[in-house]
């Protein structure tokens, strides 16, 4: 009965150990269709949204610091 029991839970298309391969190879495919297929270009492309993430960054920093300046310069409180 208990062997019965175990090939159920193997067959079980809702068991943990299916979801989990289920979920790996969606991301697989979602990243694959990102970043490419073969290893040289996936090293070139992460290299790109690694560059374009750093000079968001720095753009969002700058553009805070520029915008403090400015709030800093300019008094909305009259007297």
């Amino acid at each position: 009965m208990n062997k019965n029991h175990d090939n159920n839970l193997n067959k079980n298309s809702f068991s943990k150990k299916n979801i989990d391969d289920f979920d790996k190879a969606k991301l697989q495919e979602f990243y694959s269709s990102i970043l490419g297929n073969n290893m040289e270009e996936v090293k070139k492309n992460s290299q790109r949204l690694r560059l374009k993430i750093y000079v968001f960054g720095l753009f969002i920093i700058v553009l805070t610091l520029i915008l403090t300046f400015f709030m800093e310069k300019i008094s909305f409180v009259t007297s």
